[in-house]
Formats: structure tokens, sequence, C-alpha cells
């Protein structure tokens, strides 16, 4: 494995936004306890006394991604991963952080797999993280602007306030409104970032073209990550946000983007063997169901068979 190729898969591992396959692929290279020690023995380390790193490698252990995790960090000290066996176990990224009284507080909040996860923000704003979202936000808002910034997908529920704009850094678009209720879907590694308006009126700015473009409800912003370029179109806005009620609707999707989403929404890792030799497109709605349910439909309207292993679920196509 190339030098870029671990960096970035330690980036996503870091962003708690690594996969099983990553983390596997990490853990089965001969120098990955050497790589763990040096992130271990980074310098902030060094604070921290050895009953203190005793400690904390044990409370790894403890952890269950069962319930949202909240980090509280200040941007002026350096935060080091800590990289254990514990990854094994679910991929679990604990911070070490040191706080001084000056610095402000920041807020991470992590949504666990498969779950939504809800946050109230300083202001009183309300917000649903999807799972394996991730919403950062200052401990107390400024009185000039409220900023908080997304990975992943989320429904806000903005408390209006006059004067003070309420501000939404996803990849590379800002969204900013004064009281509305609106989603953000903004994963990493995602070809666009969509924006869908459920009422009042948002602004989307896209600094590469220096271009701002204000919504109205029931419109979707779709800005493109590779070509830089944002668009506008009429979407029923109830369906677009409906993950909010525990329902995903699939409207003619080809099996990649299926499997993306359900990866996400149940926290599995998919594999698709083969190609599907029928293009199928699916199309059909999750009610609260189990994974398992869904893949017995999805069965039934395509020749498709599962086999789940070592927590991979594999779909293969029949010929």
């Amino acid at each position: 494995m190339q030098k870029e190729q671990k960096n970035k898969i330690f980036a996503r591992i870091f962003l708690n936004l690594a996969s099983k396959k990553d983390l596997k692929k990490i853990l089965s290279l001969p120098e990955s306890e050497a790589m763990m020690k040096e992130q271990w023995d980074a310098p902030v380390s060094t604070i921290l006394s050895p009953e203190t790193k005793k400690r904390l490698k044990q409370n790894i252990y403890q952890k269950t991604l069962g319930r949202p995790r909240i980090y509280r960090y200040t941007p002026l000290i350096r935060v080091a991963a800590v990289f254990l066996i514990g990854l094994l176990i679910g991929g679990i990224v604990l911070y070490s952080d040191i706080f001084t009284g000056s610095d402000p507080i920041f807020i991470s909040v992590v949504s666990p797999a498969g779950q939504r996860t809800p946050v109230e923000l300083p202001d009183g704003s309300k917000v649903i993280l999807a799972g394996s979202g991730r919403i950062e936000y200052p401990e107390n808002f400024s009185a000039e602007c409220r900023e908080v910034h997304l990975s992943g997908m989320a429904f806000f529920d903005v408390k209006h306030q006059k004067n003070i704009p309420f501000r939404v850094k996803a990849s590379e678009i800002t969204i900013s409104v004064l009281g509305t209720r609106f989603s953000v879907a903004s994963y990493p590694g995602d070809p666009v970032t969509e924006t869908v308006l459920l009422s009042g009126k948002v602004q989307v700015d896209c600094p590469h073209k220096n271009i701002s473009v204000t919504m109205k409800p029931g419109e979707r912003h779709t800005y493109n990550n590779i070509s830089k370029l944002g668009k506008i179109s009429k979407v029923d806005a109830s369906r677009a946000t409906s993950w909010i009620d525990g329902k995903i609707i699939f409207d003619q999707e080809d099996i990649y983007n299926v499997c993306k989403k359900l990866e996400r929404w149940y926290g599995v890792e998919i594999e698709i063997v083969n190609r599907d030799p029928q293009n199928s497109l699916f199309t059909f709605t999750i009610d609260n169901n189990t994974l398992n349910e869904v893949l017995v439909l999805m069965q039934k309207v395509s020749p498709i068979q599962f086999d789940k292993h070592d927590d991979v679920i594999s779909i293969t196509f029949s010929k």
C-alpha cells in the first residue's frame, strides 16, 4: 500500500469516517502496530501522564456505537487520534484534548451508523443528524454569526434571530439563513452536495465561481464538487426529507446508489461481486424496515443473491 493511500485511510479514521474495509487494510499491515504507536506517541501525548494514557486505553474497550458521541475541543490545541486494537470492535476514535480558560470551546457530535440523532444548538435551533454524520459548532455562538460545519446529512429547523445569520458549511459551499427548515447532504467523497428547502429562504454560496443563489421552498440545490457548478430544480421536499421519519425513498436508482445509501442507513459494508446484466433500476420505500427485509424485497424484483460473511454483505447477480 502506498504512503499516500495509507495517509488517506488514517485521515478517514481520524474523522471517524473509515469503513470496516479501511480498518482491516490498516490492521493487516505488518507495520500497523508501529503506525498506531506513532500516533499514540505524538507530541500531545507527552502532556498526558502514563496513568491517564493507561486509563484512556482501557476506556476504549468500554465504548459502544449505540449512542451518539460528543467531543469538546479547542481549535488551538493539537488533537491526536488514538488508534488501538479497539478499532476492530467498531472503529472507535478517541480524542485527547486539553482546555484553557480563554480558548473557545467547540463541540463535535457524531451520529451512530443506522441511527438519527437529535441535536439542540446553543441558539435553540434543532438538528436531526443522520447516521454516520458529524456536526461541529461552538459551545456559544457569537453575536455576529451562528456557524456550524456538517459532514454527512442533517435536517435543520433554525430559530429566527434577526440580524444574526445562521450558516452551514458543507463541503465547499455555505448555506446562509435567518430562520427556516432545510436539509443538507454532504458526504465526503460524494460527487455532489445537495440542499433541500422546506420553508423560509436560504442563500447558497459557491466560492469557486463566486456565485450566490437564493432558494425557495420546494427547491433542491445540487452542487457538483468536481465541476464546481450548482443548479436548482423543483423537488417534493417532503419526499426528499422523509428520512427524518425513518423512510428512504428509492426512485429508479441503480444498484450502486442503492447500496451506498443502505450502507449509510444501516451501518454495514456491502460488496457488489459482479455487474448487473439487466442494469436493474430499483423503486421502493424503506419504512423502518430491517436490512434483511430490504434485501429480501430486492430479491423479488431483481435476480440477486446475498450472503453475509465477516460483517460484509455480498450481493451477486445471477447470469
